[in-house]
């Protein structure tokens, strides 16, 4: 039961005094009702959120500087050991990832060396449609993937692997590693870059106009690869973009860079 202060007991009181002293026996009751309700509704209106709380803004959580670089280093790790199963099981993925794969398969190019070239020319347009920091975010990302990339297979060695695993595997750690990657206002370069820029402006889910651009990067691949691990890609592509589009909607996530 909620405790009154003194001032509140004194007027209880004198309002008690009052009904029994100066009111006939048939109004005190109907009295006492009111005084009681009247009670009530204050302790009710003193508890309850005011309106001013309920639509006040709710506060952002602004990432900080070693918070942006850990995200970093396991979004690109991700993606990174992502790339390294599809490249064992000669699986295609889209973007510019895509485009250096296709050609690390017809030459014998490095990955890592064809994937940092490759995203160059997309600083120019990051700069002006994303500003300078998520350029240079990006442009650290993009560094850091293509070393990772170079380092994997000195780490792990697949002697053998299902390329449906690889396919389903990869693409769910490359949807994981982009995801973390757009959390900290930053990408991997490339067709991501015009993804999140159309996501911020026309409120385009960046992982499904992805996939739209992926699947013509599959098709393309048939002149390279089986179309058997071309289908497989297509599982990994749909694995990844789908773990983009259900945790990165607009308005979910309220950190910022």
């Amino acid at each position: 039961m909620m405790q009154s202060n003194s001032g509140e007991d004194g007027i209880l009181g004198t309002a008690l005094f009052r009904c029994f002293t100066h009111y006939p026996k048939q109004s005190r009751f109907a009295l006492l009702l009111e005084m009681l309700w009247s009670l009530k509704l204050a302790d009710i209106a003193d508890s309850a959120p005011s309106l001013a709380d309920a639509s006040s803004p709710i506060s952002v959580d602004r990432h900080r500087l070693y918070e942006d670089a850990i995200a970093m280093l396991i979004g690109t790790s991700f993606i990174a050991l992502g790339i390294t199963l599809y490249s064992h099981a000669m699986l295609m993925t889209g973007s510019t990832a895509g485009i250096a794969l296709l050609i690390h398969y017809a030459t014998g190019t490095g990955f890592g060396l064809l994937y940092f070239l490759i995203n160059l020319p997309f600083y120019y347009f990051a700069v002006r449609r994303m500003g300078w920091a998520f350029t240079i975010r990006t442009f650290a990302a993009v560094a850091l993937l293509s070393g990772f990339t170079r380092l994997m297979p000195l780490s792990v060695d697949f002697k053998s692997i299902n390329p449906l695993f690889a396919a389903l595997m990869g693409g769910t750690l490359m949807g994981m590693g982009v995801l973390a990657l757009f959390r900290h206002r930053s990408g991997v370069g490339g067709v991501n870059i015009l993804a999140l820029y159309l996501q911020d402006a026309y409120g385009i889910r960046a992982g499904w106009f992805q996939l739209g651009l992926d699947v013509l990067i599959m098709l393309a691949s048939l002149f390279f690869i089986p179309w058997e691990n071309m289908v497989l890609s297509l599982v990994g592509a749909v694995a990844m973009n789908v773990i983009i589009a259900i945790n990165h909607k607009p308005g979910r996530y309220i950190g910022i860079s």
